[in-house]
């Protein structure tokens, strides 16, 4: 196995050290360089198979899009220019059904897809694409408008220059599906003052009509029947996570959430001070146990709630997916982590909505350590 870096070396130099690793006979090459019409690349692995080449793309997704068929396409297209005999094109992607047990096992972490076919068919037409590149380089900046282009597949480094006229308060800053935001843009429409209602979902009539200051609106029907639901002792947990792609632990998956931290208030009583519970892991260890029996204990078994079963599974899964930090805690901290509710959704958007489109904790926080039940709500 042998690297051409990239960092240290010039191009030339980078050409020079693939040559030489091809010469010696190297079978695996990392950040192969090579250069072809004008067309610089570095491919991520280049495998000596019987006379031939492999070629490895490598992603760090969960699957294979299109635009990494274009990558490797275009490496197809340097490296066969060169006269370099490509036999086949492999994307290898992260297998995100992978759990880790033990050492990592890079043939399971990696799922390996033969995209030869889609980046022969390529071929023919990046010629032309390339022609297309350099007449635009070589001309002025394109007047082209804002589109959905502008972040697909990524979000364009531009972006910011050529989206400088949208204001903050534009129509894309509503929320959900319900309308084509793109349509309105057509027909001259970017500021929210100017969205017509009547097309709107409900959430998104209420975000135009409310956050620009019209009028602020309580569903108090509503937020006294959740309210009602509740019962001392309170908590209020907040946490914060982290992912990889290599999961870090046994147990543990690619690009699962792992929390590293949390900060706990409970309130035994109306009136009374609350009691705060907090941890943050070390560099190095696995937050998983600590989280699992700190957060859980702090709680003891209160962390319950009433509301909607999808969003209460999706929140404490945090705690219990793959580690199963449900298991890591015992009696009081397994039956507290069971029924965890998000804060966040104990006054979701159609309940309430002011001026700053959002309801601040502290202050929810503060009413109901005064004793009160929120503020509008009698």
């Amino acid at each position: 196995m042998r690297i051409v870096p990239f960092e240290g070396l010039t191009k030339d130099e980078q050409l020079a050290r693939t040559r030489a690793e091809i010469d010696r006979g190297a079978k695996v090459i990392y950040e192969a360089a090579f250069s072809f019409n004008d067309i610089f690349v570095k491919a991520d692995i280049i495998v000596r198979e019987r006379g031939y080449w492999n070629l490895y793309e490598v992603k760090s997704t969960t699957s294979v899009k299109e635009n990494h068929r274009d990558d490797a396409a275009v490496q197809y297209y340097v490296l066969s220019g060169c006269g370099f005999p490509v036999h086949k094109a492999f994307l290898v992607h992260i297998d995100n059904s992978y759990v880790r047990k033990g050492e990592i096992v890079p043939q399971a972490l990696f799922s390996i897809e033969d995209i030869t076919g889609g980046v022969r068919e390529k071929q023919a037409s990046i010629p032309d694409t390339l022609s297309d590149m350099r007449a635009m380089l070589r001309g002025k900046a394109p007047d082209i408008d804002i589109g959905p282009h502008c972040d697909d597949p990524y979000e364009c480094d531009f972006k910011d220059h050529c989206w400088k006229h949208v204001p903050e308060q534009s129509i894309f800053a509503l929320r959900g599906r319900g309308i084509d935001k793109w349509e309105l843009y057509r027909k001259g429409i970017l500021h929210l003052v100017d969205v017509p209602l009547g097309p709107l979902n409900a959430a998104q009539r209420m975000q135009v009509e409310y956050f620009l200051g019209r009028k602020e609106h309580a569903d108090s029907e509503k937020i006294r029947e959740f309210l009602g639901r509740l019962r001392y002792p309170l908590c209020f947990l907040d946490f914060e996570t982290f992912s990889s792609a290599i999961p870090r632990y046994d147990g543990t998956r690619p690009y699962q959430q792992i929390p590293f931290q949390y900060s706990l208030h409970r309130l035994d009583a109306a009136g009374e001070q609350a009691k705060h519970f907090e941890y943050l892991a070390g560099p190095g260890e696995d937050p998983r146990k600590e989280m699992g029996k700190g957060a859980g204990a702090g709680a003891g078994d209160d962390l319950r709630g009433d509301g909607d079963q999808r969003r209460r599974d999706g929140f404490r899964g945090v705690f219990q997916d793959g580690g199963d930090l449900r298991s890591r805690g015992t009696g009081q901290a397994a039956q507290g982590l069971a029924g965890l509710l998000p804060a966040g959704h104990a006054f979701p958007l159609q309940f309430i909505h002011t001026k700053r489109d959002s309801l601040r904790k502290p202050d929810v926080f503060r009413e109901m350590q005064d004793g009160s039940r929120t503020t509008g709500v009698r």
